[in-house]
């Protein structure tokens, strides 16, 4: 039960977070809504999520982009509702939101990377955790970065593709030493 609760808590920091490359076309209206998108992922960083300025303007310029002003102001994430502390987890998002969101995230976040980190910094082997982050699919990223956007808790369901999937790959690639370390002992 312990590893399962620390599969879980690895794949709910694998949603948090974005990170690429910025650069973008935005026209003046378009850049503040992402600059203000960008200021409030920042302003959530309790040191615990795995994306800094590069990612969270990665993800406000993609967005911008993918959803356009008139979409993001329509579900109530106007730059002045992010400054008031409002996330996509307190409006309603439609499914083709939610899908939209993850996938930009997708491109923003090096989410093996952070896999990585997670695993070796609770004990992990290199070789063991870079096998896992390898194994899981980009289309298994998306859904874990949909389903913490869709959660009003915005934590991330461990659904049974994504259980299954972490579970062979932690067999697969974990040595005795590797699950014993994650266990806590």
């Amino acid at each position: 039960m312990k590893r399962l609760v620390i599969v879980g808590a690895v794949v709910a920091m694998l949603a948090a977070g974005c990170g690429g490359d910025g650069g973008s076309n935005l026209n003046e209206d378009e850049q503040v809504l992402a600059d203000a998108i960008a200021e409030a992922m920042l302003a959530e960083d309790t040191g615990d999520m795995p994306f800094g300025e590069e990612e969270a303007s990665c993800f406000g310029d993609r967005i911008v982009e993918e959803m356009g002003v008139d979409g993001l102001v329509a579900v109530g994430l106007d730059a002045a509702a992010l400054e008031a502390g409002t996330s996509p987890a307190d409006v309603d998002l439609s499914d083709d939101d939610i899908d939209k969101m993850s996938q930009v995230m997708v491109e923003c976040v090096d989410f093996r990377g952070v896999l990585v980190e997670s695993m070796t910094g609770s004990g992990v082997s290199e070789e063991g955790a870079r096998c896992i982050a390898d194994g899981i699919s980009d289309d298994l990223i998306a859904e874990m970065a949909a389903s913490g956007l869709a959660d009003p808790s915005g934590e991330t369901v461990m659904t049974d593709a994504l259980t299954e999937q972490m579970f062979s790959l932690m067999a697969e690639c974990l040595t005795a030493e590797d699950l014993s370390n994650m266990g806590g002992g």
